[in-house]
């Protein structure tokens, strides 16, 4: 039979593809997909175009194995059964509760693959949850709308705040607003339903308000959350030297804070990082808020802990340059929205692959050396044709299999991978780059003639 040849031939010489393509299949089963959409649609109604379809034609987008949705369209048309305004339309209109849904569902999926393969951290505490919170901007899109042809100012089409589990970096949920100009802190309403007894959220000073602190330790959470300046906040005593951590002086000081409006206020440790080198921005010095009791995390444990913060920030950046979260030509807000959500479904899927490779390789080694941009390309260089020698149908397998007979095949096929495809390549230190010359009186030169000069130097 040709087609196990095929396969294994893939298996040897792109299994991160492979991985991928298999993982894609276990998150977007079109049954709980199209279920999905049934619960919670409101005004919107499935005709030829199932949600599945519109998720696994993102999804290729996504993984860059196509720029754009009218490419990864006309490389089937068929397979989606109606025109490409049919699928624009789709995209459009869908409502803004489709996205966290479909991050949450695919956050769940891959958790389970994740404890199968035991590749999950261990918690920061027993019995204790970390959730780190952030928000994101999305890039502006091109003039194509109608109300956008009049003006030359950069079109935004929305923002999310994204919550993150550090210990397995899946995204677990979004919370999307359509109105870029919309104060970040004005979402954080939405925030506090999720939050459950014991979990720890970890947030930049933009979402320090009274109001979310308050509501955090309300649910029996807790938090560590860097100080606004604007915080209506009272210092007790002094602050109390509690030795060094890895980027400065701590201190530490109790403080309480209020909420102007209720009167409410909850007691805080105020744990400050005077900076060995200051910040991008000038700062130099960290004051982190958190309601821990001490014998759970004293001072450095804390600001530990706040760092954390920055996996968000990578997991950001690999949404931009290793994956494709924005695409420029989606200018409706709710079709932005929702690309955004199918990217960080992708990114949770790469997070399992990671998990996969950190079960052969060592998890210390991937967490180290792996470059995510590199296994993205790897990815998004060979999709296209695997899925021409392998369709859709032939995948249709790894929906059913067994979980433990799923992470098996996961920990073969990461064993494959040539481990320096994906390495991060070495680089030293950077040199300043030397003072030019203005060009004003000399447009350009010969790069040939330059290189002539130096060899006879």
């Amino acid at each position: 039979m040709v087609l196990p040849t095929l396969f294994a031939r893939f298996v040897e010489k792109a299994p991160l593809c492979v991985m991928a393509r298999a993982l894609l299949e276990r998150a977007l089963q079109p049954g709980p997909l199209d279920r999905l959409f049934e619960q919670l649609a409101t005004v919107q109604y499935t005709r030829e175009l199932l949600f599945s379809s519109v998720v696994e034609l993102l999804s290729r987008v996504a993984l860059r194995a196509f720029p754009s949705v009218r490419q990864a369209y006309r490389d089937d048309p068929a397979r989606w059964g109606v025109s490409l305004a049919a699928v624009y339309d789709k995209l459009n209109h869908l409502e803004p509760q489709f996205g966290p849904a479909l991050v949450r569902y695919s956050a769940a999926q891959m958790q389970a693959v994740l404890t199968e393969l035991g590749a999950a951290l261990p918690p920061w505490r027993e019995g204790y949850r970390v959730r780190i919170i952030d928000g994101n901007h999305f890039a502006a899109t091109q003039h194509r709308l109608a109300v956008l042809r009049d003006t030359a100012a950069a079109p935004l089409p929305g923002q999310a705040l994204a919550i993150l589990d550090p210990q397995s970096r899946l995204l677990l949920d979004l919370v999307p607003c359509e109105d870029a100009y919309t104060q970040e802190r004005a979402l954080l309403e939405q925030v506090l339903p999720r939050v459950e007894a014991n979990d720890v959220w970890v947030g930049d000073r933009n979402l320090c308000t009274p109001k979310f602190l308050l509501g955090i330790a309300r649910r029996g959470g807790f938090f560590a959350v860097r100080e606004h300046a604007q915080l209506n906040i009272r210092y007790e005593g002094e602050r109390t030297a509690r030795g060094r951590c890895a980027t400065g002086e701590l201190f530490e000081q109790q403080a309480v804070v209020t909420d102007e409006q209720t009167g409410s206020s909850v007691r805080v440790r105020r744990v400050v990082v005077q900076l060995d080198e200051p910040t991008r921005d000038g700062d130099t010095e960290v004051s982190v808020l958190t309601n821990l009791p001490a014998e759970l995390a004293d001072a450095a444990a804390v600001a530990e802990l706040y760092l954390t913060r920055w996996t968000i920030e990578g997991c950001f950046n690999e949404l931009t340059t290793a994956l494709r979260c924005e695409i420029e030509t989606l200018g409706y807000p709710r079709a932005a929205l929702f690309c955004f959500a199918v990217a960080a479904l992708a990114a949770n899927v790469v997070a399992a692959v990671r998990a996969a490779l950190g079960s052969a390789h060592g998890a210390e080694r991937v967490e180290a050396e792996l470059s995510v941009p590199q296994l993205a390309l790897d990815i998004a260089g060979k999709y296209q044709g695997m899925m021409i020698a392998l369709p859709p149908q032939e995948w249709a397998p790894f929906r059913a299999m067994s979980l433990p007979e799923f992470a098996d095949c996961l920990r073969q096929w990461a064993r494959q991978v040539d481990w320096q495809r994906v390495k991060k390549a070495k680089q030293g230190p950077k040199k300043p780059p030397p003072k030019k010359p203005s060009a004003s009186k000399q447009r350009h030169v010969s790069t040939a003639r330059l290189l002539q000069e130096t060899q006879k130097g």
